[in-house]
């Protein structure tokens, strides 16, 4: 957690919402006595499930071409083995 007085906050506001953007909690004081907090409005998508839905996309477009490829290449039996 990230606690700062509001004179400072305006100041570096930008990296402290950088900060709660990244999921860190980050409270805003007067005088010593906290006032605001700034959370995120969504928690930040975690690096797995970030990397599971890149390669899923992978692996769908993949698919994707394969299906194309195999759509256009079809094998054909000569008119004498049909």
């Amino acid at each position: 957690m990230t606690q700062v007085e509001w004179q400072r906050a305006c100041e570096h506001f930008p990296h402290l919402l950088e900060q709660a953007e990244q999921g860190e909690e980050v409270v805003i004081c007067r005088d010593s006595h906290p006032v605001v907090q700034l959370l995120p409005l969504s928690p930040p998508p975690s690096v797995s499930l970030t990397q599971a839905c890149v390669s899923a996309n992978k692996d769908e477009a993949l698919n994707a071409e394969v299906d194309e490829w195999q759509g256009l290449h079809k094998p054909t039996l000569p008119s004498q083995f049909r």
